[in-house]
This record gives C-alpha cells, sequence and structure tokens, in this order.
C-alpha cells in the first residue's frame, strides 16, 4: 500500500477542518500502512508553513511516536536534501571543508538559489538566504504560448485552452522534445522546423468567430519556428536567472566553488551553456549533477544512509562499552573467586589457631585451680595471724577515736570559713551586676552609633539616587528628542546595537525612536568609562591629582589589611579605620574631583580630563546623530557635565557607602525581572512573563548582588524590553 493512496473521509459538519486535525487524521491513516512496512522516508516542501513541532504532536496524537520526544522522527525540508545530494557530487569533484557550493534548483514555476558551505563530518551551514523568482520551467512553456498567439491569434489559443487543454499539452510535449532540452544557442546546430496548424484547424475554427477565420485562412495556417524565435523565447528567463546568480555570488563575496543545476529546467543545454559562458571565470565548477531530476529523493536516502550509519556506530560504542563492562565484571568475578579461595585458607589456618588456644586455655585453667587451693591454705595461715593481731587494732581503734575529735575541730573552723566566704561571693556578685550594667551602658552607645552610621548610609543612598536622576535627565537632553530636525545615522546605530549583543531590527528612525535613544545613552556611559579608565592609570602630573589620589588610597588600604592580618591586635579597629578612611578619601573626590584647577595669580582654568575629552564625545556623538543650530549649542555645553557627573557617580559615589556598591549590565536576552530593571517601554497589562531584556541602557547599582541573601538594590536598571518571539 502506498501513502499517496491514502483517502481520509471525513463529514465536514462543522465546517472546515483546521490543519491539526487533517494531519493528525492523515497520519492515524499512515500509520496502518507503516505497521506493513519497515520505513518510511517522507520529506517537507520549503513553503511548508506548518511547524514541525505541530507535526510531531499530530505523529503523537495519531499513534505514530510513543514518545513526544522520540528521536525516531526527523524532519528534512526539499532544499536541504539537494543540498545533500549536490554536496555528495561535489565531493567527486575534490570540494574541500570551508568551500561554498550555490544550488539553482530550475523548478516548474520557480528558480530557487542557495549557498551552503562544507563543514567538518558532511556537515552544511547556509551562507546567504534562498532567493528566487518565477522564471522556471513553466515561464518557457509561456512565452511558446505567447509566440503561439501572435502567429495563431489568442483568442483561438485561448479558447483551445479552456476547451482542449489536452491540446495544448501536446503542442508543449513537442516543443519540449525538439527545443526546451536541446536546444543549444549555437545558429549551426540548428534546424528550422516549419510548423504546420492546418492539422489543428478543425477544431480551432470551431471556436473562432467568423471574421477571424476570415482572415486566417488569407494569410495561410503554416509559419517557422527560426533560431531568432527559439532564442527570444529563452533569453527573458534566462536572464532572469542570470541575475539571480550574479546577485547571489555578491553575497558570498564570489567566494563560491561551484553551481549545481538541479531540475527540469536545468537539463537545457542552452541555459547551461549561457551560465557557463557568464560565470567560468567567477566559478571553478559549473554542472548539472547526474539524476538531478530525482535530486530530493536521493539526497533524502543519502541523509537517511547518513543517520543510519550515525545510529550503527552509536550501537557498536554502546556494545563496545557494554563489553567492556561485561569484562570487568568477569575479572571482578575472577578476582572475587581468588578473595574467596584466599578468605577460606584465613579461615582454616585460624581455626587451627583457635584450637591450639583452646588447648592452651585448658593447661591455664588447670593451673589457676592449682593457685585457687594454694590460695585457700594461705587465707587460713592469715586468719591465724589477725586473731594474734587483735590486741593491736583495739589500740587503733582509740586512735581513731582521737582522730574524730580532731576532724569535727576542723569541720567547725572549716564552717567559719564558708561563712566568711559567702560574705565575700556576695561582695563579688555585686561588682558582677555592676560591671554588667555598664556593658550593657557600652551596647547602648555602640547601638546609637550604628543607627547614627545607617542614617549616613541611606543619606548616601538618596543623595546617589538624585545624582542618577540628574545625570538620566542631562544625557536625555544630550542626546536630544531625535525629532525630525536631527539626523541619525542608522547604519552606525546599527553597529552600536551589534556592538552591545542586541537582536533587535531597526528599520527607521521615527518608528525605532526610543531604542536609538536608548543605545545612544548605554555607548555614552560606556564611553565615558574607558576615559576615566585610561585617566586613573596614568599619575605623576599635577593634573593627574585624582588618580595620585586614588593609588595611593588603594596602596594604604592594601597596607592596612597586611597589618591586619600579620601583626596582633585588635581587627575591628583595623576595619573600621579603613572603612572610614575610604569613606572620608572619596568623599573628597566627589566634592573637588575634576572641579576647575587654581592656576597663578588665582586665574582658575578647566580640568585638562574634562576640556580634552568633552571635544572627543561631541565628535563621537556627532558621527552617531548630527544637531543643527541652537540645539546643537546647548547640547554641547552639556558635554563637560555629564563627563563630570558620570566619573563621579562610577568611580567616587559608589565607594562612600560604607560597603563599597557595584553596578552591573543587565545582558540582552535575560526575562524581565521588576524587582532589579524598569524600562520605558513595559506593557500597560502587566504582562511580564514573555518580556525579554532587548538592552540595558543604565546599570544596576547595589550591594552584594551575586548574593541572594544579603543583595541590596539601590538603583534599577533601565532597560529596552522585547516580548519573546520563539515560544514553543
Amino acid at each position: 500500500m502506498n501513502p499517496n493512496d491514502i483517502r481520509i473521509h471525513i463529514e465536514w459538519e462543522g465546517g472546515p477542518l483546521s490543519n491539526e486535525i487533517a494531519i493528525t487524521n492523515y497520519l492515524h491513516e499512515l500509520r496502518k500502512v507503516l505497521e506493513q512496512t519497515i520505513r518510511s522516508e517522507r520529506q517537507i516542501p520549503d513553503k511548508y508553513t506548518i511547524s514541525t513541532w505541530t507535526i510531531r504532536e499530530c505523529a503523537f496524537k495519531a499513534g505514530l511516536l510513543r514518545d513526544l520526544y522520540s528521536q525516531n522522527l526527523k524532519f528534512i525540508t526539499e532544499s536541504e536534501a539537494i543540498a545533500i545530494f549536490c554536496m555528495k557530487y561535489l565531493k567527486s569533484h575534490n570540494i574541500s571543508v570551508g568551500e561554498n557550493f550555490m544550488i539553482i534548483d530550475c523548478g516548474g514555476d520557480i528558480v530557487s538559489l542557495t549557498t551552503r558551505q562544507l563543514l567538518e563530518n558532511e556537515r552544511l551551514s547556509l551562507i546567504a538566504e534562498r532567493i528566487g523568482n518565477d522564471c522556471g520551467s513553466s515561464s518557457v512553456d509561456q512565452e511558446f504560448l505567447k509566440f503561439l498567439e501572435n502567429n495563431v491569434g489568442s483568442f483561438a489559443i485561448n479558447y483551445v485552452k479552456e476547451n482542449r487543454p489536452y491540446q495544448i499539452q501536446y503542442i508543449l510535449q513537442v516543443f519540449f522534445r525538439l527545443y526546451k532540452i536541446n536546444f543549444t544557442g549555437i545558429q549551426s546546430e540548428f534546424d528550422t522546423v516549419k510548423f504546420d496548424s492546418k492539422a489543428h484547424q478543425p477544431f480551432l475554427a470551431q471556436y473562432c468567430n467568423e471574421e477571424y477565420n476570415t482572415n486566417k485562412k488569407g494569410i495561410g495556417w503554416s509559419f517557422e519556428l527560426k533560431f531568432e524565435d527559439i532564442k527570444a523565447i529563452f533569453d527573458p528567463i534566462i536572464e532572469k536567472i542570470i541575475q539571480l546568480i550574479d546577485s547571489q555570488l555578491r553575497l558570498c563575496d564570489d567566494n563560491c566553488f561551484a553551481l549545481s543545476l538541479v531540475g527540469e529546467l536545468g537539463k537545457s543545454k542552452y541555459l547551461q551553456s549561457r551560465i557557463k559562458k557568464e560565470f567560468n571565470t567567477r566559478v571553478r565548477l559549473i554542472s548539472r549533477p547526474p539524476y538531478s531530476v530525482t535530486a530530493i529523493m536521493r539526497g533524502v536516502n543519502q541523509n537517511r544512509i547518513k543517520n543510519q550509519l550515525k545510529n550503527t556506530i552509536k550501537e557498536l560504542k554502546e556494545v563496545k562499552e557494554k563489553n567492556e563492562v561485561l569484562q570487568d565484571q568477569m575479572l571482578l568475578y575472577v578476582n572475587l573467586q581468588e578473595e574467596y579461595k584466599t578468605l577460606i585458607n584465613k579461615y582454616n589456618n585460624e581455626t587451627n589457631q583457635h584450637k591450639i588456644i583452646v588447648e592452651k586455655l585448658k593447661r591455664d585453667i588447670k593451673g589457676i585451680e592449682e593457685k585457687y587451693q594454694n590460695q585457700i591454705i594461705d587465707n587460713q595461715r592469715y586468719q591465724n595471724k589477725i586473731k594474734l593481731q587483735e590486741p593491736r587494732i583495739n589500740q587503733l581503734q582509740q586512735d581513731v577515736k582521737l582522730k574524730e575529735n580532731q576532724l569535727k575541730k576542723l569541720e567547725k573552723e572549716k564552717e567559719e570559713l564558708d561563712n566568711e566566704n559567702g560574705n565575700l561571693h556576695q561582695k563579688n556578685i555585686y561588682l558582677l551586676n555592676q560591671l554588667e550594667n555598664n556593658f550593657q551602658q557600652n551596647i547602648l552607645l555602640d547601638e546609637t552609633s550604628n543607627y547614627q552610621s545607617e542614617d549616613t548610609n541611606q543619606n548616601h543612598i538618596n543623595s546617589l539616587n538624585n545624582d542618577i536622576l540628574q545625570l538620566s535627565d542631562n544625557l536625555k537632553k544630550y542626546i536630544t528628542d531625535l525629532n525630525q530636525d536631527v539626523i541619525v545615522n542608522m547604519e552606525e546605530i546599527k553597529k552600536l546595537l551589534l556592538l552591545y549583543k542586541c537582536s533587535i531590527k531597526i528599520t527607521n528612525q521615527k518608528d525605532d525612536q526610543l531604542l536609538i535613544q536608548a543605545v545612544l545613552q548605554r555607548h555614552i556611559i560606556e564611553t565615558i568609562l574607558s576615559y576615566a579608565t585610561k585617566y586613573f592609570q596614568s599619575t605623576g602630573q599635577h593634573y593627574h591629582l585624582e588618580a595620585n589620589i586614588v593609588n595611593k588610597a588603594s596602596l594604604l588600604s592594601t597596607l592596612l589589611t597586611n597589618i591586619s592580618r600579620y601583626r596582633i591586635g585588635n581587627d575591628e579597629i583595623a576595619h573600621v579605620a579603613t572603612t572610614k578612611l575610604r569613606q572620608y578619601i572619596y568623599s573628597i573626590l566627589n566634592n573637588r574631583g575634576f572641579a576647575n584647577i587654581y592656576g597663578e595669580d588665582h586665574i582658575t582654568y578647566e580640568h585638562p580630563f574634562i576640556a580634552y575629552y568633552k571635544e572627543e564625545l561631541d565628535k563621537t556623538m556627532n558621527e552617531l546623530r548630527i544637531v543643527k543650530g541652537q540645539e546643537k549649542i546647548a547640547s554641547e555645553n552639556l558635554a563637560a557635565i555629564i563627563i563630570c557627573e558620570v566619573t563621579k557617580i562610577f568611580w567616587f559615589r559608589l565607594k562612600i557607602h560604607e560597603s563599597v556598591i557595584q553596578y552591573v549590565w543587565i545582558p540582552c536576552d535575560v526575562q524581565v525581572n521588576e524587582v532589579f530593571m524598569e524600562g520605558n517601554n513595559f506593557d500597560d497589562d502587566n504582562d511580564n512573563d514573555n518580556l525579554y531584556v532587548g538592552l540595558c541602557y543604565f546599570p544596576l547599582i547595589g550591594r552584594d548582588l551575586t548574593s541572594s541573601n544579603n543583595r541590596e538594590v539601590y538603583s534599577l536598571a533601565k532597560v529596552f524590553v522585547q516580548r519573546n518571539q520563539h515560544q514553543i
């Protein structure tokens, strides 16, 4: 039974069926066929719009799969099958790994082109996207029919198409046999053919009006198919194909090893000669692989054989691994047998030793019994001696009474000493209570100090957030609102999005205004931070005073850490001193850092760092967007302020807090979490489950950001969000 013979009979009581229901019913019937066959390979057309996951679900519902995620069901598109077929053919022409080849699929309606690259292990990658045009084999047929209309008349041809379409098919088959494949484009190889339509006059006449018939009899029903006529039919179609090939070659910079023609029109000798003439200097090999008419099925079979080979190798590997495990188990069994024999021998030896010990114990018991009898005799002798010692015992008893009297006297003295000791104990308790009260007062003082410190830290955080708000306002003014008077360099903006790994595609300045403003803000902050990094790496000059202070502070902090580590003392004092010192130093830097410099005669001038890099920042921004008139002057006046604000916030303000504050840029494509981020394009429906970060344009600021327990967020990250488009 052939799968193509399957018929599904469904009563359409509820209207048209959905794609999923139709596919499920088809696969249910297909299952009956597959139960009688070993394997069935099916390819998927490239234009098939239903996802492979939907087909997999339908196959599961139809009972073809026991497991929804089974690897036994695989899909391959027609273009992928053709690519595998052509790759196998080009391997015989020594195509190397890393080289590209183009497939020209000359189908019935459309000619489609794809360029692929050969990778290791005969894998293929898509180099250029698939392009195509309606210049396939049927287009040549249409040009030939136009030629007939010009000679016979469109009225007659149209009537024949509608009433005797098989006659049109017969004429097209004659044209296919004589010219469509064998026409070479060389005039010396061409024989002019006289086309006699008299044989067709009876059925043509019955569909033509009388006036047209009369005219036709006057001009004759015969005409010639000349070389120029055939060439004129082919050339417009071939020119389109050549333009497609040229466009595809340009996409890959002419880096192409071979052009492979497949499909019905690919058999045309004239098409092959035109392509070779046009591209033989740009491509090493131009050919039509043998059996290319069946390229799809051959590619499917080759891919199936490759997959079967992989599965066989995998199964052999598993068998080898199982064999190794079995060998290990057999070796373990032999070792256990040896150990068993060893243990048996050991048991026998220990049994013999046990018998020897038992015999020895019996002899020892007999000796002990003899000693016991001797002890009884000795004991009797000692009893007799005790009787002789009774007078001495009486004397000793009198001595004991005397000692007891002395002991009572000593106990009385002990009681007096105990009373004195109790008084001392009460005094000691009183002193301990006083000490505890003093300790509690010290704790209250420490808690008061800590509370004041927490208030100070909160003030730092509030001040930091105010500075961030001020910076955000200045950045918006500096970037401008990007209205129609501002010209944005869209190509450079696209490069910035790639630089910061943003996958969102922009189309024009008006529709993507918010995203352009966001990426410009990110670029300004990153650029200024790179300026500051270069500055703080240099020291020695008077205008490097801020860099000198930062480096010395870092060195002093290291020295204080080392003295705490290698010298005995109070660690708390060292820690507090180090923290306070850092806070004071960076508070001073935040207050006076990069301010105007006093010169001679008390003349002030702009800090060289600000003066130099504000020009660099304006130059960078003018390459990304062009602002004119008064708006440009107002924007450029903000450059120095923004550089100073960014440097102070990220180099000084974050270190004034008791615990050093961190900042983190949120990576792209991370799911949106409103605990850590905010955005100006969040949905109003609060359904953010499918929202992902498109671009972070201001970092997350907080303490212990990598710890889930001690994390504190002081300023939310600002992000531009996108909705997930790849849900399964």
